[in-house]
């Protein structure tokens, strides 16, 4: 029996456990009949705010040497988060960037765009 080699990174963790979850609209939300998607106006995001609360997953991975680390999969876009920051960036505006960029990296990307 050959055994196939995947391309890539080799993978140094292994899983620990992961278990499927969702988000729900806060109560307020629903009890004062609040829209989400009016609220939270997304320029860029491919998906409405209630799909990107469905079908998550988290994951808990061991390192190698000591320590773990947890990982949340947004199942539909397939993107990995590491921070809880992170993710409730991604359920607020749609977008996987958690850090702000600095002005001086604007003016950069501007000008080598230029």
């Amino acid at each position: 029996m050959q055994v196939e080699h995947k391309r890539g990174r080799k993978q140094t963790t292994t899983t620990l456990w992961e278990a499927p979850f969702s988000f729900e609209a806060p109560p307020f939300c629903i009890e004062e009949k609040i829209d989400l998607e009016k609220v939270l106006r997304n320029r860029a995001s491919e998906f409405p705010v209630l799909e990107r609360m469905q079908n998550w997953m988290v994951e808990r991975r061991q390192r190698q040497k000591e320590g773990s680390d947890i990982y949340y999969h947004h199942l539909p876009t397939k993107q990995k988060f590491r921070t809880r920051p992170e993710v409730i960036n991604f359920l607020l505006h749609g977008t996987s960037c958690s850090k702000p960029v600095s002005r001086k990296k604007r003016k950069r990307k501007k000008m080598k765009r230029c």
